[in-house]
Parts: structure tokens; C-alpha cells; sequence
């Protein structure tokens, strides 16, 4: 958590930490690592939607065309990882993200789209496990934390399916991939598919995006990402070094920090999103006690209208 191998000494990060990537299927998610390999002997192969060899040239048209892939996938695997770390014995900024993994699975082909989550968050002394199942009309959620029991709540929702679909096909590419002027950095062919690698150390954000974000301020950001032929973005690798703010003794402190954002997309055919057995039990826990009083009030409702009854039949 504190003192990582991610703190940077200078908090300057070139384009060359990170030129050489590859794809990796993993357990259904995509990873960057070293090396990419060099560009296919294909030449004349097109690029994904938005991409030339000049580099990303339209952000929004090759989002799109992620969101395109992902729809007519119907059902697709999103892997999430957030580090953050700072130099050791430093006190920890007020704004800060503990280290953590996500795994959803979405299912929006169905009549009724579905998503389910599982997300490990790791504090220095817990481990919080976080569960979700959500449709467009119910949200249920579990935590755990290490030391203690599941708590498990659920609220009703009034969504169509098609806003929820556009839910979960909104991942917030745009607003993310928007900040970096990407170029062309090779390709690989990678079984029957051609994998596209885009890179970027011009970072085009806000270099004080305040407190509520980390680092509070941007010194050194760069960006990866890993695109197919049909535009699906397999993996995107985010990292920003600078600066954050925290409060100690009644004063603050400026604390280097250095933050990796790291997610990954795959389609898969056939995925099954399917109910948890903690929803069921939940749901079915809610609906009895429910109609526990309902039917203790017939049965009273019933008894006092026999006893009406035989009261009026007294002399």
C-alpha cells in the first residue's frame, strides 16, 4: 500500500516504461505486459474505427465502435485493477483509492439484461469483499469485510432495459481516453485477430483536477491501449504521477503519490449472468416476512368475525 514499487523517485515517467506491450488472456482478462512483438507482415491491414497510423483520430467514433462490439457480443467480461501508492512512512492523502480488483460480467443481450460483480478492496489491516447482482429492477449488494459477515442489502429500481443496457455499455472511455493524444505504437497478430497498440505520454487533462481526485495534481501521465480489428478496446492501462494533499496535526502536507488504472474487455459467447444463490435467498427472506403480517392479519380479520358472529347468536 505505502512505499510500493510504483512510487516514482521523480515522478517523471517516459513513453519508453511502457512502449513494448502486449495482450495476455488470463482467467478471461486481458493484461499488458512485455513485449508486444513487432507489426504483422500485413501491411495494408485496416485499423480499428477512429485509428489510422497516425494514431487515435477520433476518440468518440472508436469508443462507438467498442460499445458496437460489446452489444453484439451480448455478453462480456470487464476486468478493473486500481494501485495507488506513495512513499513509504508518508501519511495518507485525504482523497486516497485503496488498491483493488473488479470483475463484472454483463449479459445485455437477454429480454432482461443483467450484471453481476465481485470486487476485492485491500486495506493494511482488511480485506472488504464486495458482491453486486443488478437488473433493471433490482440492485442488491454484499460486503464482507475479513473479519466479519456478509451484509446484504437490495432496493428496487424503475429502469427500462434499454436504459440499462446503455448503462452497462457506458464505461467512461471517453472521458478517460479523451486526455491523451495517442499515436500509433505496432501491432501483433494474436490467433485469428489483429491487435492494435495505441501510446501516449502527452497528456491533454487538466493538470489540477482538485481535491476530490488523485493525485490533486498532475505532473507525468501516460496511456496504452490494446484495440482489435472491430475496435474493441482489449486493454486500457492508465498511470499518473503527482501530487496530493494530506491533513496532519491541523495542517497538510504534500504528498508524492502515483496512481494505475488498469481495465481490460472480453466478449464471450454464451456467458451466463446468472442469479446469485445470496439474491435468491434474500429475496425470498424479504418477500416472507412480508406476507407474515398480511397473513396473521386474515386469520385475526377471520377470528373476529366469528366472534361477531356468536355474540349476535346469544340470547
Amino acid at each position: 500500500m505505502t512505499g510500493g514499487s510504483d512510487a516514482p523517485g521523480s515522478r517523471r515517467w517516459a513513453l519508453a516504461s511502457f512502449v513494448a506491450l502486449t495482450v495476455v488472456v488470463t482467467g478471461g482478462a486481458v493484461t499488458l505486459t512485455e513485449p508486444f512483438g513487432t507489426d504483422s507482415s500485413n501491411a495494408d491491414a485496416g485499423f480499428p474505427p477512429g485509428t489510422s497510423a497516425d494514431g487515435v483520430e477520433n476518440v468518440s467514433r472508436l469508443v462507438d465502435a467498442h460499445r458496437t462490439a460489446l452489444a453484439t457480443a451480448g455478453t462480456y467480461r470487464v476486468e478493473q485493477r486500481i494501485n495507488a501508492s506513495r512513499p513509504r512512512g508518508s501519511p495518507r492523502p485525504d482523497r486516497w483509492k485503496w488498491n483493488q480488483t473488479a470483475r463484472h460480467r454483463f449479459d445485455v443481450a437477454s429480454p432482461t439484461p443483467r450484471f453481476v460483480q465481485r470486487r476485492t478492496v485491500v486495506r493494511p489491516d482488511s480485506r472488504v469483499q464486495v458482491e453486486v447482482f443488478a437488473t433493471p429492477s433490482v440492485w442488491y449488494t454484499r460486503a464482507r469485510p475479513s473479519d466479519g459477515e456478509w451484509n446484504t442489502g437490495g432496493k428496487t429500481r424503475n429502469l427500462t432495459a434499454e436504459t440499462f443496457r446503455a448503462w452497462a455499455l457506458d464505461h467512461t472511455l471517453d472521458a478517460s481516453l479523451s486526455k491523451f493524444a495517442f499515436a500509433y505504437d505496432g501491432r501483433s497478430e494474436r490467433g485469428n485477430a489483429t491487435v492494435y497498440r495505441f501510446a501516449s505520454s502527452e497528456y491533454l487533462g487538466e493538470r489540477r483536477p482538485g481535491v476530490r481526485s488523485l493525485p490533486n495534481v498532475v505532473d507525468d501521465a501516460s496511456a496504452t491501449i490494446l484495440v482489435d480489428e472491430r475496435g474493441l478496446i482489449l486493454g486500457v492501462d492508465v498511470r499518473y504521477a503527482g501530487t496530493a494533499v494530506a491533513s496532519v496535526d491541523g495542517g497538510e502536507r504534500t504528498v508524492d503519490v502515483s496512481v494505475r488504472y488498469r481495465r481490460s474487455f472480453r466478449t464471450a459467447d454464451g456467458l451466463t449472468v446468472a442469479e446469485p444463490e445470496w439474491v435468491t435467498a434474500r429475496r425470498e427472506s424479504v418477500e416472507s416476512s412480508r406476507e407474515r403480517p398480511r397473513t396473521r392479519g386474515r386469520e385475526l380479520h377471520r377470528a373476529l368475525g366469528a366472534q361477531k358472529n356468536v355474540c349476535a347468536a346469544w340470547p
